[in-house]
């Protein structure tokens, strides 16, 4: 039996146990009845950009205007799962526009910031030395064999 969710699979089990006759023995029933019991679902807090309802909009309009700089395609290179959630990152000051790859790209390319600038910003979300290389990362090919590109075949990459 597939399920997808698991809400929806119970109840379709309580009603299918319906349509049966009860049975003679009810050993072990109520072991059952309780598994198949579903607590309440509870709604998950949203995030707040702010408990005073008058900032809270003000900072959502902030936020709308950050995503007019943002690509808006929802990467996730930054840390955040959507530009929008990285927008109210940044409009709660958790978050930098730098924050953003694609940003970060068009301003060096721009010379608002600097080549090193940027490449400590990404050493700084991803970790330090994350981009040196390294052999024994997964998918890396881990030995000296002749597999190894040489330095003509890696600058053909490029």
């Amino acid at each position: 039996m597939m399920t997808g969710n698991r809400f929806l699979t119970a109840d379709r089990q309580h009603k299918r146990a319906e349509t049966f006759p009860k049975a003679q023995s009810s050993a072990g029933m109520e072991e059952l009845a309780e598994k198949l019991r579903i607590a309440p679902v509870q709604p998950r807090p949203m995030v707040h950009l702010d408990t005073d309802m008058e900032k809270a909009f003000e900072k959502m309009q902030k936020a709308r205007s950050i995503m007019c700089h943002l690509p808006g395609i929802d990467c996730g290179a930054c840390g955040a799962p959507s530009c929008l959630a990285l927008a109210e990152d940044m409009v709660r000051h958790e978050a930098r526009m730098t924050d953003c790859i694609f940003v970060q790209q068009l301003w060096q390319k721009e010379g608002k910031i600097s080549a090193d600038k940027a490449f400590r910003n990404l050493e700084k979300k991803w970790g330090e030395n994350r981009f040196d290389v390294d052999c024994s990362k997964r998918g890396a090919k881990n030995d000296n064999s002749p597999g190894l590109m040489n330095e003509e075949e890696d600058a053909n990459l490029y």
